[in-house]
């Protein structure tokens, strides 16, 4: 007989098939495990772009060119305090990660409010639309749950344009993950040239970073509300230091971290 379990399982399949089909789930909902029934029902990995039914648009916008962009169309306003209302369809509860595309390259991008409305209550975020476009940009981890939908809405500050391009929400589970930073490891530097890289965790925003040992080389500083990590080292060599970050939900973690400088190369 039949387990009541696996039914279920099958069932819950069944209907993420349906979804895929419709739109509504990327491909990869269906490479759960199919060994696991009694697992986390699946996977979600539900990318909106700006022509999406799901995306609403408050003010006036034209369709501009983006290089790199994620949708086939992308948005610009051209009026004051317009805004992009992101309100996915997501068939499960749960943490999710959400992150933003934004172009590479955009006439009049800039900063932009963020506003994500979760299970929690509601984080405002600062983003800057004229930089680190063409990429995944981590906004945080989110939760969904029955009656309180994951929203996100992107607003322009007076006087500038907000970016009307894609979403991306990926479930990591039923709760959220345990705390970590990225990247692994740092990327080397040069001495009397300028440094940066950015630290990211898995967290919910807003979060704090700082040193918990060691130091940066001298002339390099850790941002304490970005996790930016820059400056202009003086001298070359190793430096080793841990840092610590920690979400609004008072959740922690450290990572060691080695940064190597190295004599600028002289041009022949």
């Amino acid at each position: 007989m039949i387990g009541y379990a696996f039914m279920r399982y099958l069932s819950l399949r069944l209907l993420q098939v349906f979804m895929v089909s419709a739109g509504l789930l990327s491909t990869e909902v269906l490479a759960d495990d199919p060994q696991r029934p009694s697992a986390d029902p699946g996977a979600v990995n539900l990318i909106l772009t700006a022509d999406s039914p799901q995306v609403t648009r408050v003010g006036s916008f034209r369709v501009v060119s983006g290089y790199l962009s994620r949708s086939a169309k992308v948005y610009r306003s051209t009026s004051d305090r317009a805004q992009v209302r992101y309100a996915p369809k997501l068939p499960l509860n749960g943490s999710y990660e959400v992150h933003a595309w934004w172009p590479q390259v955009t006439m009049g991008a800039g900063p932009v409010e963020a506003t994500v409305y979760d299970a929690k209550g509601r984080t405002q975020l600062q983003l800057d639309q004229g930089s680190r476009g063409g990429q995944w940009n981590l906004l945080g981890v989110f939760e969904a749950a029955a009656g309180k939908p994951l929203i996100v809405s992107l607003k322009a500050p007076e006087g500038r344009a907000v970016i009307a391009d894609a979403l991306r929400f990926n479930r990591l589970g039923r709760k959220p993950p345990a705390l970590e930073i990225e990247p692994e490891r740092l990327p080397p530097g040069e001495v009397n040239v300028d440094y940066r890289t950015e630290l990211s965790a898995n967290g919910r925003p807003p979060l704090a970073w700082a040193l918990a040992a060691g130091q940066p080389p001298d002339g390099i500083v850790l941002d304490a509300a970005t996790g930016t990590i820059s400056g202009r080292a003086a001298d070359a060599g190793p430096s080793e230091f841990t840092v610590e970050v920690r979400d609004a939900t008072g959740r922690r973690t450290q990572r060691e971290m080695r940064l190597e400088m190295m004599e600028a190369e002289v041009s022949q």
